[in-house]
């Protein structure tokens, strides 16, 4: 079959599935369609059945982040063949595939493929730390590049019979409040840089705290601040991010599925 052009739809708040994409489709002339801020996701995207689409998205507890079917929302293929990209910090992805495929096929598009690849860890930076290394870089572009070359070689979509791997985890889509940040006001100098990288437009105006019934617990607002003034505060924090190292100390590699 033929493809005439392929896209990158990406939801990468920290930085880290943008370049997971990138990465993907490292070999391939693709055109990247960033829908992480709000001002980003204006008017509907169509996609048609001789277009290939790469879906990125991170995973946020074994899940993708609430508010991804509003994104998906705006999508519209028509029988166009999709990859599914799931990126994690090095624990599990669990459900995130499984619901990228529903999203999907809702939405017109044909899954063929997938991949579950590595990022540093958004509330623990030292677990995947340094991650995507070269050696990822290096095996996602294989990827890409096979897929590309699968469909190309093929009269259809026929003979693709792919299902998503993974299982959808019984505890809900939504962040707890144990991962919603807040502002430590003895050091925020009202700079204003979290307001625009919030991808719910959670953070308020005035730049104090984020409304607990928007924020998605995706942790750009304290990748972005200089002052280190956004901080999780929760009791449970310590708890957590001492799990997370005893849990993923050994390096998990990209996996990928046809």
């Amino acid at each position: 079959m033929k493809i005439s052009k392929i896209h990158s739809v990406v939801f990468s708040p920290c930085g880290g599935t943008l370049n997971m994409a990138g990465a993907i489709t490292r070999n391939l002339k693709s055109i990247t369609h960033d829908l992480t801020r709000p001002s980003e996701r204006k008017g509907k995207l169509s996609f048609d059945k001789d277009d290939l689409v790469f879906f990125a998205f991170p995973v946020y507890g074994g899940r993708v982040p609430t508010g991804s079917a509003e994104i998906f929302d705006q999508l519209n293929g028509r029988g166009t063949p999709a990859v599914l990209a799931a990126v994690y910090g090095n624990r599990e992805y669990e459900g995130a595939l499984i619901e990228l495929e529903k999203l999907s096929v809702q939405r017109g598009f044909k899954p063929v493929a997938a991949v579950a690849a590595i990022a540093e860890h958004s509330i623990e930076p030292e677990v995947a730390a340094g991650r995507p290394d070269a050696s990822d870089q290096q095996a996602l572009a294989d990827f890409g590049r096979k897929i590309y070359d699968r469909l190309t070689s093929q009269p259809d979509l026929d003979s693709f019979n792919f299902e998503a791997p993974g299982f959808v985890p019984d505890r809900p889509a939504a962040p707890s409040d144990v991962f919603r940040p807040s502002t430590d006001q003895d050091k925020c100098s009202d700079c204003g840089l979290c307001v625009p990288v919030c991808p719910t437009a959670a953070i308020s105006g005035d730049r104090r705290h984020a409304t607990s019934e928007d924020c998605i617990g995706c942790m750009a607002c304290l990748k972005v601040c200089p002052e280190s003034a956004r901080v999780l505060t929760h009791p449970k924090v310590p708890e957590v991010k001492a799990w997370l190292k005893s849990i993923t100390g050994e390096r998990k590699e990209v996996q990928t599925f046809f």
